[in-house]
């Protein structure tokens, strides 16, 4: 599977501008239909009040895609680009708020100090945009005003952030004098993650210990048998034990691998 690109985050939001996409709170781009109005409007009656429901079954006659803030990005991901239905969760993609994506992010920056890089995402409490470069972004703002390509200055944005390696690939992209980034093969890694580079880790993980994954092996899926294992290295090594591979986990993982060479 080949990693999604900044990129290819970029086109798809300007498709989602170009197609008029409209904002529908707690939805992860989706077609509006009846069926997702009303299992919504029982799950967020505060924002689906009588007084937009006709607004919002002119959506559905349009036949529109709907999404919030966060959902933008997360059907991007879950939707491979656009190329696949809806899959919950994939392409790495947790189901989180737009406070936890940023949180998820490997590197943040000031908004006055973020690199020019189009593809990284924007945020302020409970709100989250895309930029696409030159000084604008793209989001999904609100009920009155879906999907819309906003300038960055004056929209109150107060962190940006570059979403994980093992999310999304930076291509063409200069980070500027970012000494802390993790390196490309070796991208943070967290449970649920899938794909070549927990595969990796997990070799890694049984160079050290071989029995330490007994039941699924290195099967590039980090599941709890993983974390679990992660958690065992972090504390012998003396790491942060979180259970998360960063920088620190990957470079004593590398050392391990390096000695067992020797």
């Amino acid at each position: 599977m080949n990693m999604l690109t900044n990129l290819q985050l970029v086109a798809f939001c300007k498709k989602a501008l170009d197609m008029g996409a409209k904002y529908w709170y707690g939805t992860c781009w989706y077609k509006g239909t009846e069926d997702l109005l009303n299992r919504k409007a029982k799950q967020y009656p505060a924002h689906y009040t009588a007084s937009r429901m006709k607004t919002y079954r002119k959506h559905i006659q349009e036949g529109r895609m709907v999404c919030d803030c966060v959902g933008l990005i997360k059907g991007f991901f879950w939707t491979g680009n656009g190329t696949q239905a809806n899959k919950y969760r994939a392409n790495n993609c947790p189901d989180t708020s737009a406070d936890g994506m940023i949180k998820l992010c490997e590197k943040t920056w000031p908004v006055a100090e973020m690199p020019d890089v189009p593809g990284i995402v924007l945020w302020r409490k409970g709100h989250i945009g895309v930029y696409i470069g030159d000084g604008w972004a793209i989001e999904a703002r609100g009920f009155n005003y879906g999907v819309v390509k906003t300038k960055v200055a004056g929209r109150g944005w107060t962190k940006a952030g570059r979403l994980p390696a093992g999310m999304l690939a930076y291509v063409d992209a200069d980070m500027g004098d970012d000494k802390e980034a993790v390196p490309e093969e070796t991208p943070l890694l967290k449970r649920g993650m899938e794909g070549e580079a927990v595969e990796r880790m997990q070799q890694k993980l049984l160079i050290w210990n071989k029995k330490c994954l007994p039941v699924w092996g290195a099967d590039g899926e980090f599941g709890k048998e993983t974390y679990n294992a992660v958690r065992k290295f972090q504390r012998a090594y003396s790491l942060g034990v979180d259970g998360i591979v960063g920088p620190k986990t990957w470079a004593a993982l590398l050392d391990v691998e390096a000695a067992a060479h020797e």
